[in-house]
């Protein structure tokens, strides 16, 4: 019953969505992802929690190590979805047991896209031109706030892990990007 009530659900939201206005959509858009960024915020906050109570436990063999809970606030899930933001260009998928670089992933064929939004900066489209990475020179810094990430074929790898695609998407430079997203919410 509750399966054909999400399915009778689906398909008056699909009927609704191709007559709404592009203003309309886009305003369900952005409460969609709003709303997907409060769980990801719920969720970081649980596991915050248990990392307080469990740093303020005595008994040591009690103590899960820390950085497993931290790379379980800052997994790249966002980064691995699909389709990429705003765009039909769909990622390779990656299962979080093959995230980590040094898991054998024999398959893995990311999906190429290369498509800078702005074209803020003099950045070649091409990464063997840049002259350096994991370091702050020239007034441009590639140093990455969580990791000094690895630099194969030319290429800077995402220190978080496999992400589905290969190029800067519609980022402006190649390796760290340095924003300061704002995120306004109503409790």
């Amino acid at each position: 019953s509750s399966g054909i009530n999400a399915e009778c659900r689906a398909l008056f939201q699909k009927s609704l969505e191709s007559s709404v206005a592009p203003e309309t959509r886009l305003i369900n858009e952005i409460r969609h992802e709003t709303q997907l960024i409060r769980e990801e915020l719920q969720q970081t906050q649980k596991i915050l929690k248990q990392i307080v109570n469990e740093t303020e436990m005595t008994n040591k063999k009690k103590v899960t190590p820390v950085t497993e809970l931290w790379k379980k606030i800052f997994s790249h899930k966002f980064s691995r979805q699909s389709p990429y933001h705003e765009t039909n260009v769909d990622r390779f998928p990656v299962p979080d047991s093959k995230l980590n670089w040094h898991t054998k992933f024999s398959g893995y064929k990311p999906t190429f896209y290369d498509n800078p939004r702005a074209n803020l900066f003099d950045e070649p489209a091409d990464p063997y031109l840049v002259s350096h990475f994991n370091e702050k020179k020239d007034g441009v810094n590639r140093q990455s706030n969580t990791a000094e990430y690895v630099v194969m074929e030319g290429r800077p790898l995402n220190p978080k892990g496999r992400s589905g695609l290969i190029g800067r998407g519609e980022l402006e430079r190649w390796g760290p990007n340095h924003i300061t997203p704002a995120v306004m919410a109503t409790l």
